[in-house]
Order: C-alpha cells, then structure tokens, then sequence
C-alpha cells in the first residue's frame, strides 16, 4: 500500500536459511532451518507507523564447513520505528549468549546489553573452534553503533585458560571490540603468584581470515607489567631454556604479528636461580625482533661481585 494502512500475519515453518538469505541478496555462508511468526499493522511505506510483535527460532545455525551448531531465538516488538529485542538467545553446547536492546529500523543503529559464557573453549565456542585454545570465558558489555559495524564495549574474563602450551589462570579486564580491533586499557593476567597488567590493541584486517590465517595477519601494539615469580612463567617460555627462579619484575613493549613481534623492556630479578646457578641479583635491559634477542645491558651481582656485560 502507497499511503493506507495494512496489516500483516506471517508465519515460516522450518524453512532453509539458504533461500532466503539469496532473496536478500546477502551470502549464503549461514545455514540452518528457521520458524517463525511476525504480525502487525502500519500505513504506508513510513516504517515508523508499524507496530507489530515477532519471534524468531533458528536451528542447526552454523557456518558453511563448520561442525558447530547454534540454537538461535529472539522475540521482540516494532514501534515509532524501533525494533525492541524483548530477548535473544543464543546457545551452542555449553555456550550461551542472551541480550536485550533495541535497533532502529531506517538506520541500523543498534543498542543492545549481552552476556556470554563460554564453559569449555575448546569444544564449544562458536562458530568457529580456535586450535590448541581452552578454558573458561565470561564477557558482558553493550553492543552499539551500526548493525552493519558493531562494536562491543563490556568486561571480560577468562579461567583456566590454555593457548598452546601456554597456561593462564585468570585474565579480566575491560575490551572494546569490532570487527577488525580488540582493545583494553588494563587487562589483567594472573599466573600463579604473579599478576601481569596488559595494555594496547590487536588488529585483524579482514575477518574473511578467521579462523585459517589469522595468526599471520594478526597486527599487536601492547604493553606489559609484571610482578611475581619467574617459575610461574615456564609454559610463556621455550622449553629448552634453563628453569628460573626468583621474585621478578618486568616492563615491556612490543608490536608486530604474533611471530615476529619486536620491542624493548626491562627485567629486574632478586636471589635468582639459574639451573644450578645462584645469583642476588639481576637487572637486563631488552631488546627484541622475532626469535632474536639482545640484551645492551646486564647487570649482575654475586657474592658482594657485581658484573656488567652485554649480548644477544
């Protein structure tokens, strides 16, 4: 209708997602079967005249090659324009996310408050899995800006956490995220007895690269505090290197692709244990590109003896 008013009753009943995502114009890569109803009335083409309520259930959601599975809902209301989300539900394995909020219709503008919690990463995260990635993840914050280029702002907080052969106890702290950055100004990281505070952002250029080739494209730019104790960091550090022991200390920065990163820092380590090696004291002034590190100066103190060196 041009200008009159109308009213609307639609219902869909397990339908492929495939269809109608080509309908719209909009790529196929999500699939599964979707029920639903939507009613309500307007007058003419201003979508701010209609009123309506809806739900929405999606089953089997997942991307195409991917085996993990999502179980979507959501119901909500549509007035002066808004769509509000009364509730969305998003659930896979022992995954779950649940928001409320609202999207302006003519805009995209979104505004919505979310949980999630992810018990077991490496079975359950979704939609993707993240190799040799564990452990626990709590997240809550708001989801603002476009529909089309969302951005979280919220807390976060991880237990238990394995990546590879590194182990975390604890990391929580604030995030900002979209589609290409994730952000924090004072992550905390907790290993045993020590705690490390990490500040800076990464960057992931084109999302079309998760999960195959992200770590090579993968930009950082972070910086570090730590206090604790050098045998809490064995899993951060390569197992051919000598255990070590002692109360540490250390500052650092660095930006780069997770595998080749470069940057500087210092390190300052009291009654250190080297294998067999006792020293009272070490101070190491850092610098690193890749896999090469040099040190323009250590200071070492044994038996009242202090030495200076430096190397690589």
């Amino acid at each position: 209708p041009g200008h009159g008013g109308y009213d609307v009753s639609a219902r869909l009943d397990d339908v492929s997602l495939k269809p109608l995502l080509h309908a719209a114009g909009r790529p196929e890569t999500l699939l599964g079967r979707l029920t639903g109803r939507v009613e309500g009335h307007g007058r003419g083409k201003n979508l701010a005249e209609f009123v309506g309520l809806g739900e929405v259930r999606v089953s089997g959601l997942h991307l195409e090659g991917s085996e993990r599975r999502a179980e979507v809902s959501v119901r909500g209301t549509t007035r002066k324009g808004l769509l509000f989300v009364d509730r969305l539900s998003v659930r896979s394995g022992s995954s779950d996310l649940s928001g409320r909020g609202s999207v302006a219709l003519a805009t995209g503008a979104i505004d919505l408050a979310l949980r999630a919690s992810v018990a077991r990463l490496e079975h359950d995260l979704w939609p993707h899995g993240i190799a040799g990635l564990g452990g626990r993840l709590t997240a809550a914050g708001r989801v603002s800006r476009r529909l089309q280029d969302p951005v979280f702002v919220g807390q976060v907080k991880g237990q238990n956490l394995r990546v590879g052969a590194m182990r975390l106890d604890v990391v929580e702290g604030p995030l900002e995220a979209d589609r290409q950055r994730m952000a924090s100004r004072g992550l905390r990281t907790i290993i045993g007895s020590s705690v490390a505070t990490l500040s800076g952002e990464a960057r992931l250029p084109d999302l079309r690269l998760w999960p195959g080739s992200w770590r090579e494209n993968l930009t950082l730019a972070i910086t570090a505090q730590l206090r604790g104790r050098a045998e809490d960091l064995g899993t951060l550090l390569p197992a051919s290197w000598p255990l070590v022991g002692g109360p540490l200390s250390l500052q650092l920065s660095a930006k780069g692709s997770p595998g080749n990163l470069s940057g500087s820092g210092r390190m300052e380590m009291r009654e250190v244990r080297v294998g067999e090696d006792r020293w009272e004291f070490l101070r190491a002034d850092l610098a690193f590109t890749g896999r090469d590190l040099t040190v323009p100066q250590l200071t070492l103190r044994r038996r009242g003896v202090t030495i200076q060196a430096e190397g690589r």
